[in-house]
């Protein structure tokens, strides 16, 4: 998952703001259930934020999971690692745009 949030914070910072800087955010997981790359971007969003980097955007992420048995569809918010399993997985990026004046 580290490649993927990469990309997505690379996309989010101002990066030209911060010529010739290197930004390392790091990311420990202590225990893993599933929705784990929400939880790791959702991490880096807030570290990024509570840090004060300029960003084009603020964003949050949330893990989806259709279980289907039989005839009735149940959607669930964060799925479990078993829950995840299923066929059908959804990874959602959510952007909140904002003007920010620095």
């Amino acid at each position: 998952y580290e490649q993927r949030v990469k990309e997505y914070l690379e996309n989010i910072i101002k990066l030209e703001k911060y010529p010739r800087t290197v930004t390392t955010v790091v990311l420990v997981v202590n225990n893993e259930d599933g929705s784990l790359l929400s939880a790791l971007f959702n991490c880096a969003m807030m570290a990024l934020l509570l840090n004060g980097l300029a960003l084009k955007e603020t964003a949050w992420s949330f893990d989806i999971s259709v279980l289907q048995k039989e005839n009735q569809r149940t959607v669930l918010f964060y799925p479990s690692k078993a829950e995840e399993k299923v066929k059908k997985f959804f990874f959602l990026v959510y952007f909140l745009r904002r003007r920010i004046i620095v």
